[in-house]
């Protein structure tokens, strides 16, 4: 029996391998998705301006902020808090919608496809490429144009309103930095996170 069943036991494991997806497979698949109407891209970024992420993580940046009096020339207290929280959600909402009109303009998919890999080092590696790089709406992948031009109008713009203290154009890169470890996070959260978590 054991003779027998041998073959075929490693016939099955042959194809369960076959069978698991990876990185290429996966891309694959994704190409076949059916592409986002303007229309669509449009409703899902409204959607995002109501999404809970979309004031508790400007929130919990605020809060980081206050605790390090960042910046310093708002000072303590609740009002001083308040212009923190306005300015962190001016900041996302700059990016936001400048990844919006780039993206769409570029006919980039902004939707985020889980991998359904097996947890390991392929499906973080699978959450950074699909950060940073995109699906148009041809099918191709290429640099994710309009995450990093969202990055940068998130990074930059807020020099308009922010003090003296930090509005110069070191404290500009280092806020596109903390933008794009921001999108990476966000992505993570979905890959590892509540199925309510997916685009």
């Amino acid at each position: 029996m054991v003779v027998l069943c041998g073959p075929g036991l490693r016939a099955q494991e042959v194809q369960a391998e076959s069978e698991r997806p990876t990185i290429q497979s996966l891309a694959s698949s994704e190409v076949k998705a059916a592409p986002l109407t303007f229309s669509e891209k449009s409703h899902r970024y409204l959607n995002q301006l109501s999404d809970p992420e979309g004031l508790l993580i400007p929130a919990a940046v605020a809060g980081i902020e206050y605790v390090g009096t960042t910046p310093r020339e708002w000072g303590r207290g609740m009002p001083a808090y308040g212009k923190r929280m306005g300015s962190v959600w001016g900041q996302f909402q700059s990016q936001a919608l400048v990844q919006f009109a780039v993206g769409a303009a570029l006919r980039e998919d902004p939707r985020y496809v889980r991998s359904g890999l097996p947890p390991g080092r392929s499906q973080l590696m699978y959450v950074l490429r699909h950060t940073y790089m995109t699906r148009t709406d041809d099918g191709h992948e290429r640099p994710g144009f309009s995450t990093f031009a969202g990055a940068i109008a998130g990074g930059f713009l807020p020099n308009a309103w922010l003090p003296r203290s930090q509005n110069g154009a070191g404290h500009a890169l280092a806020r596109v930095g903390v933008q794009l470890l921001i999108n990476l996070g966000i992505n993570l959260g979905r890959e590892f996170g509540r199925d309510d978590w997916d685009d």
